[in-house]
This record gives structure tokens, C-alpha cells and sequence, in this order.
């Protein structure tokens, strides 16, 4: 028996968070434990309008966390220590 069809119609991916073109202040913590890692979503990240905070591990994002409770998290499930 045939699965039926999704007619809806595609989820828009938002690259830059705005409403009526105007640039909101997305906060986004990136955690990772490789620098290459960092500074490339980082750059792509910080072009795109987004303030970032950047964790090396999992006890410093939880400080960071703590400390200034992002929107988002880009976590690196497979890291040293604290996945």
C-alpha cells in the first residue's frame, strides 16, 4: 500500500532572522571543541547579522548559558569530556 503524498507545501528556511526587512538581535551560542569548526560558522554566521557567543566545551557553554541564555544553540554532540 502506497504511503500518501505531503501536498503541503515546503517550510521557507530563514538565513537571516528580520521582520519586514529590519535585522533582529538573534543571539546564537556555537559550541564546538575545533577551531576550523568555529571560525567557519562563525564567519558565515556573523555575516548573516547573528551575535555570537562561542563555547570551546561543555562546561564552559553551560557558563555561558548561565550567563547570557541564547536563542539558539550549534552544538557539537561529540566532544571531549561532555557530550
Amino acid at each position: 500500500m502506497p504511503l500518501p503524498v505531503n501536498t503541503a507545501p515546503p517550510a521557507t528556511l530563514l538565513i537571516s532572522p528580520s521582520i519586514n526587512g529590519e535585522l533582529l538581535d538573534a543571539r546564537i551560542l556555537l559550541v564546538d571543541d575545533v577551531m576550523e569548526n568555529i571560525q567557519t560558522a562563525g564567519q558565515i554566521l556573523r555575516t548573516k547579522g547573528y551575535h555570537l557567543n562561542i563555547a570551546r566545551s561543555g562546561p564552559q557553554a553551560l557558563e555561558v548559558v548561565r550567563k547570557s541564555p541564547p536563542d539558539l544553540i550549534l552544538l557539537d554532540i561529540f566532544m571531549p569530556g561532555m557530550d
